[in-house]
């Protein structure tokens, strides 16, 4: 973000706004002590690493992908006094480095308004990603609700190489069931079809490359919709 402000206030951002990182494993996770001192900070920044959100409700579990460079503030509780309870597990995908931006940030960030406008740039595309993830739940096909992720995910984390776009993100069908918001079985029998259409493959190393002239398919699997679950 230093590219933000004049190169002649770089070094007085940097001394100004100095914070503390906070890293953890890949595997569960629990906000712990940063959530206890929620109240006295303005937020979490995820500097390095991958978190998979999971919102549960009615038996039902909708994931939420946060990514490098994302906000968040895990001690909001928001569902907490709602009737049906609504319950928050954190899963890191890979190992996290956070920065915690706490009310002396806050204070002290307010001198480089470009840098309050690029935070709020921030949530608000965090809001527009959790709202493309929430349509991507609506899609009737697996298989096209697995396209629409991966060609999200592409755009989010993805690099162009010669064999298609490559996204160094390690989902397995249990989290890509979260998701899409499909049983792990459908999930499986989705990926197959789509490794046998080369729409998208799964490097040796876990990661993916997903095949961008296959979203040009999208309309006709469209045209043959089959129930939530299946595919055809």
């Amino acid at each position: 973000m230093l590219d933000l402000v004049d190169e002649e206030d770089r070094a007085a951002v940097r001394d100004a706004l100095t914070v503390t990182v906070y890293t953890a494993p890949a595997g569960p996770w629990t906000p712990g002590l940063l959530a206890t001192n929620g109240d006295s900070q303005l937020g979490l920044l995820l500097l390095e690493g991958l978190l998979l959100r999971d919102v549960s409700v009615a038996h039902t579990t909708c994931g939420e992908l946060v990514g490098a460079g994302e906000l968040l503030r895990p001690w909001d509780r928001f569902g907490d006094r709602a009737p049906m309870p609504v319950e928050i597990d954190w899963k890191a995908l890979e190992p996290l480095r956070i920065a915690i931006l706490d009310h002396h940030f806050a204070a002290r960030l307010g001198r480089w308004p470009t840098l309050v406008h690029a935070f709020m740039q921030r949530a608000i595309e965090r809001s527009h990603s959790l709202a493309l993830h929430v349509a991507i739940h609506c899609i009737r096909r697996v298989d096209v609700s697995l396209l629409v992720l991966f060609a999200h995910l592409a755009d989010r984390f993805g690099k162009v190489t010669p064999e298609g776009v490559v996204i160094p993100v390690r989902l397995n069908q249990e989290d890509l069931g979260r998701l899409v918001g499909a049983t792990r079985q459908s999930v499986n029998l989705a990926l197959r079809q789509l490794f046998d259409r080369a729409a998208l493959a799964r490097r040796d190393d876990e990661t993916w490359i997903l095949n961008i002239d296959a979203l040009a398919g999208i309309d006709h699997l469209l045209a043959r919709r089959s129930p939530r679950g299946s595919v055809s």
